[in-house]
């Protein structure tokens, strides 16, 4: 190789594949050669420059005493060595990860008179650890992968690289960017001549290569004809930015980070050199033609977060600019001279440095090689990534993207098939229409996609619908007449929606619209108009809206009624297992017991669940006669009061099983009283075990007084006895005393409700609320 001329020499071309080996092509074809080889004596590298002799006597080494010596040519310089960019065997730049391992004596400081005895100060040489430096070769990929802080540093050592090798650090650009694609196999480049002609179309081809299983891919990024190649089973596998877990999710925020990052961080230096900028947007656009999802999701996603960048520099860049031109108006004004002269040539220096033609020509070139083809992608991915973009750009860069040949894409995506990629037109319409500075700008847009807009009110997904109508209260806001009064009243009646959001949404359009705003202070000077007539005013005006609005009467009002019934036959048939399964835990079985109380019971004879009733009053009988605890027997009350309802398919079961029930209540309580009052006239007790049985049914008869008329039994004369017989005799037990008091208590009230019943209708109306409290 060192007998090639230095003609051949200075065709050669380094070429990166993915497998580790770096390739030099010439007009002739494609040859090896290794970059990075390792010398023979321990800790050293070598280290060989493409643009020098290739001669093994050219090399330059670096050994740990930080001294460089170039063997055969040049001269040894002294002192500190100057900073080197390392590479792999690839050629890529590298970043060196230094490790260290103890060789020789074990951690901690050890006297040499025997172990365990440690001494103060530094130890003898002996003793001492000694640091070996190994390196660890680290790739773009992998330092991106890294984590959040590597990416900061792997943005800066390749802008490093880039100013001491363009190429090659462009090769490792193009790399990095394929294997974020997921590929990997192989990339090679061939050096592009402009003698061609038109041959190079041909070129520009993606294949798939049957007798070895191979895609290739070929396309043009100036000066190279990059050609990749990736196995087949690529076209079903994940690749890295939808690969699932958590750390597949912050290599796609760590790509897009470094993406943004090597914008902000080349801005201001090798940005617009020509050179760097038109490579990557041909490999982009090469990628983003591609048939391969993965490549072309990939690519599409960095150059959308690309264009961010570019966009939010360039925005800050005109900003400058205009400051700068701002404050060089105020020193021409002034006319101030001597000590403010080179104030001004600062300012006139700063002005012509910011210049953002260059970045704009940049965005266009970008904008019509990727976005265009990719916003009507097949992938609905893709479109959402440029859908959301493209509203990123024109919320930071409104200057060039706040046009009418900008925002068409977003009212043309209004009609795309796919709902996100719709919701993500009205969010970016919303976030421009936030802000009345941009609102004035889209008069002649909304005008061309008013009807659009207009008919995603009802789009199929109640989301998009509810954004919508957001949408177009803010630009009720900005413009004055830009509804007529029958789209007013087409959007009113969402009011009425079932999805609640949306019916939120409509009601702020109404209130905007219909309703009176608050007093402002200093407006109407000492007398502003008073809230209580303001209020009167807008009552009638929602009053009048209901009545004259026609959209209440579409309203589905069976709708509910047929969810609730469809409820009801799901419940009523569990409700008896439900019941037996928690009938020994209080706090269980007492929410369970409401469930009647919210069914529709007409599907007991609608739909021939006779049965499933049977079994919950059977279930119900057992649990009052189980439990003692008046939250559990009221609970058992109240359902059975929803089960005799009078009108409902469910009274003729359930009353005749009350009143069996009652019955048998009322059966054991008689004989429990009469022996309590013949002992307490005798002067006699009775045992616990029977006064526990008196207190325990009067418990269940309290519970069922509450809710049902038991005037029929004749409990109020039984209670009477009680009673008196306590203020003769005074020997009765507490408990037993509240029971009967609730019993009378409730007797009383019962008697009033029928009492009330027979009363003419004028004169019940004074005495209904009587029933508020057990109705």
């Amino acid at each position: 190789m060192s007998e090639r001329s230095g003609q051949e020499e200075g065709n050669l071309m380094p070429v990166c594949d993915g497998g580790g080996q770096d390739t030099v092509s010439d007009t002739g074809g494609l040859w090896q050669r290794r970059l990075v080889s390792e010398h023979p004596a321990e800790g050293v590298t070598t280290v060989r420059d493409p643009g020098r002799d290739l001669c093994p006597a050219a090399a330059v080494q670096e050994g740990p005493s930080g001294i460089r010596d170039v063997s055969g040519i040049g001269f040894r310089r002294r002192g500190r060595a100057t900073r080197r960019r390392y590479r792999n065997e690839a050629g890529q730049f590298i970043s060196m990860v230094t490790f260290f391992e103890a060789q020789g004596a074990t951690s901690g400081a050890q006297d040499a008179r025997g172990q365990g005895t440690c001494r103060r100060g530094r130890p003898p040489r002996k003793y001492r650890k000694r640091k070996v430096a190994i390196t660890a070769e680290v790739t773009l990929f992998e330092m991106v992968a890294l984590g959040k802080n590597s990416v900061q540093t792997a943005v800066e050592e390749w802008v490093q690289s880039y100013k001491e090798d363009r190429e090659l650090a462009l090769l490792d650009l193009i790399s990095f960017f394929v294997q974020c694609c997921g590929c990997e196999g192989m990339v090679t480049a061939e050096l592009y001549q402009t003698n061609q002609g038109n041959s190079v179309v041909h070129k520009m081809t993606e294949k798939f290569d049957q007798e070895t299983g191979l895609y290739y891919k070929k396309f043009l990024a100036y000066p190279w004809i990059l050609t990749i190649m990736w196995p087949e089973k690529l076209q079903n596998d994940f690749y890295p930015i939808v690969g699932p877990g958590p750390f597949w999710k912050r290599f796609r925020v760590n790509f897009c980070e470094f993406t943004e990052l090597l914008v902000q961080q080349t801005h201001s230096s090798v940005l617009c050199d020509g050179h760097l900028m038109d490579t990557v947007i041909c490999m982009l656009s090469g990628l983003t033609n591609s048939a391969v999802h993965s490549l072309r999701h990939t690519s599409s996603l960095a150059a959308m977060k690309l264009l961010t960048a570019l966009a939010s520099v360039n925005q800050g860049i005109c900003t400058n600019r205009r400051r700068s031109q701002r404050l060089c108006e105020v020193e021409n004004i002034a006319k101030l001279k001597g000590k403010h002269k080179y104030c001004m040539e600062v300012l006139d220096q700063r002005r012509q440095q910011s210049k953002p033609v260059a970045i704009d020509n940049i965005i266009c070139a970008l904008f019509k090689r990727t976005f265009v083809p990719r916003y009507r992608d097949i992938s609905s991915d893709i479109r959402v990534i440029c859908v959301a973009e493209l509203g990123c750009w024109i919320k930071l860069y409104p200057d060039l993207f706040l046009d009418n040949n900008y925002l068409k894409y977003i009212g043309w995506m209004l009609y795309d098939k796919d709902a996100s990629v719709r919701m993500k037109c009205i969010l970016a319409l919303k976030a421009l229409y936030e802000k009345r500075e941009s609102a004035m700008k889209l008069g002649l847009f909304f005008h061309k996609f008013k009807k659009r807009i207009l008919s995603m009110t009802q789009d199929r997904q109640p989301e998009i619908t509810s954004e919508c109508m957001q949408l177009l209260r803010l630009i009720s806001e900005h413009y004055v007449g830009v509804f007529s009064s029958m789209e007013y009243v087409f959007l009113f009646q969402f009011v009425y929606a079932a999805y609640r959001p949306m019916a939120t949404a409509a009601g702020e359009l109404i209130c905007k619209r219909l309703l009176a705003p608050p007093p402002q202070e200093g407006v109407f000077g000492q007398n502003p108009p008073d809230e209580f007539d303001r209020n009167i005013q807008n009552m009638k005006t929602l009053i009048d809206f209901y009545l004259q609005g026609e959209a209440s009467r579409e309203v589905d009002g069976t709708r509910r009624w047929r969810e609730r019934a469809s409820m009801s036959r799901h419940f009523v048939k569990v409700l008896p297992q439900l019941l037996s399964k928690f009938a020994a835990d209080k706090e269980k079985v007492t929410p369970l017991l409401q469930i009647p109380q919210y069914c529709n019971l007409d599907v007991y004879d609608k739909d021939g669940l006779g049965s499933y009733l049977d079994s919950a009053l059977l279930e119900l009988d057992c649990l009052v006669q189980r439990h003692s605890d008046v939250a559990v027997l009221e609970a058992c009350a109240r359902a059975y009061g929803a089960y005799c309802c009078e009108g409902g398919s469910a009274h003729c079961q359930a009353a005749p099983a009350c009143s069996r029930l009652v019955d048998m209540l009322v059966d054991a309580l008689t004989p429990l009283l009469d022996v309590f009052l013949q002992h307490e006239k005798q002067g006699q007790f009775l045992g616990h075990h029977e006064m526990g049985r008196i207190c325990s049914t009067l418990r269940r008869l309290v519970a069922f007084y509450s809710t049902h008329d038991l005037s029929s039994w004749n409990l109020y004369e039984k209670m009477d006895s009680l009673l008196t017989l306590r203020r003769h005799q005074g020997s009765m037990p507490t408990e037993v005393i509240h029971c009967a008091l609730q019993c009378t208590y409730y007797a009383l009230l019962w008697q009033i409700v029928a009492a009330t019943d027979r009363l003419p209708p004028q004169v019940g109306e004074g005495l209904g609320g009587v029933r508020c409290g057990y109705g």
